[in-house]
């Protein structure tokens, strides 16, 4: 990561840098003021093992990530001169090692065709993005990238070993093709994996079951467990109580029709929302009820499109260099700030909750 700076910086890389020239950039040419620069393709090991190589590889890519940095500061063109190193990675992230064996093995064709699974506890959307073995010194194109219905299917059974019992696993060692992980291995749609196995793994200790027992018995449940905490799958939606879907609304149907985010595969995508002017209120009137719970989801403009900044802020985030004038990430500005739930009851108001300085979904 790198920052630009109001002074000349002076950079002196390890004695152990490796020093590279223009040649072993072809088809990489770093830019620190392309804002998607990120230096992904700085990657070596796939042609090793990944596991027992770990340190000697994490030595060749600091070598590798420290030569980088030398070559840029070094080369007026890239007009780096007030430009400052300011972090670098020490752990080696791997985008392949281990694969176990599911009851359910996830392939390419699973991906591009679309399947929907009836078992569906996560979804993805990154293209098939395959790197050659040879990583930083593979000559040419170091990538394949082929766009993948977004977002697709990702099944439970996956998660869990088909010969070993009670073992889950989440990330990139779940069951499926060197191809299919090619696409499944990001950092966000794994994240999404790990909330799917701990939902699961409370479902299995719970009922004191296996991981199978899951799929077989609760899989509903599990889905259900899910949508209620706000992550999305494809092909589900939320299922509203008929206490709250027979109650009389003041606003807008699109509040209890399941569905938490606007999305495109859904027909009403641009009415999945409620305004509400500030001060104003939404009303359920029930004949005569006990309400255990109230689910309540507000627009944080998931696909940041109120965020200062280019597509990096909006589609990533973060980034690997920031320059002088680069936007702050901020609170989306239509997200609720402050609310209050008030329960009436025989003419009597009482507040339940008032929450203040709000800064969640």
């Amino acid at each position: 990561q790198g920052r630009e700076t109001l002074q000349e910086i002076r950079y002196i890389p390890p004695q152990w840098s490796k020093k590279l020239n223009d040649k072993d950039f072809e088809d990489r040419m770093p830019n620190i003021y392309d804002d998607a620069e990120n230096f992904w393709y700085l990657e070596l090991g796939g042609n090793r093992n990944s596991i027992a190589d770990t340190e000697q590889l994490r030595d060749e890519l600091l070598e590798l990530a420290t030569g980088t940095w030398d070559y840029i500061k070094s080369n007026e063109r890239f007009g780096a001169e007030k430009w400052d190193l300011e972090f670098l990675g020490f752990l080696p992230g791997k985008r392949e090692s281990r694969r176990m064996c599911g009851e359910y093995m996830i392939t390419q064709r699973d991906i591009s065709d679309g399947k929907v699974f009836h078992d569906e506890i996560a979804y993805g959307g990154w293209p098939l993005d395959d790197h050659f073995p040879d990583g930083f010194f593979h000559r040419g194109t170091p990538n394949t990238d082929y766009q993948t219905p977004a977002p697709y299917s990702i099944p439970y059974r996956a998660l869990y070993s088909k010969n070993v019992d009670n073992l889950f696993f989440a990330g990139r060692n779940i069951s499926m093709t060197h191809m299919a992980m090619s696409s499944i291995r990001v950092m966000a749609t794994c994240v999404l994996l790990g909330e799917a196995v701990g939902k699961a793994a409370y479902l299995a200790v719970k009922n004191n079951c296996a991981p199978q027992d899951v799929y077989l018995q609760h899989m509903e449940k599990l889905q259900t467990l899910l949508l209620e905490s706000d992550c999305f799958l494809p092909s589900k939606v939320r299922s509203i109580p008929a206490l709250c879907k027979n109650a009389e609304l003041s606003a807008a149907e699109s509040l209890r029709n399941g569905q938490d985010r606007a999305h495109a595969i859904y027909a009403s995508a641009e009415e999945d929302y409620c305004r509400i002017a500030p001060g104003g209120e939404v009303v359920y009137r029930f004949d005569a009820a006990k309400v255990a719970d109230v689910h309540i989801v507000f627009n944080s403009d998931l696909n940041r499109r109120t965020q200062d900044g280019t597509t990096v802020e909006r589609e990533r985030g973060m980034r690997a260099n920031y320059h002088l004038d680069d936007p702050q990430l901020k609170m989306p500005p239509m997200l609720c700030r402050e609310f209050k739930l008030i329960g009436t009851l025989a003419g009597q108001e009482q507040v339940i909750a008032h929450v203040q300085e709000n800064r969640k979904r």
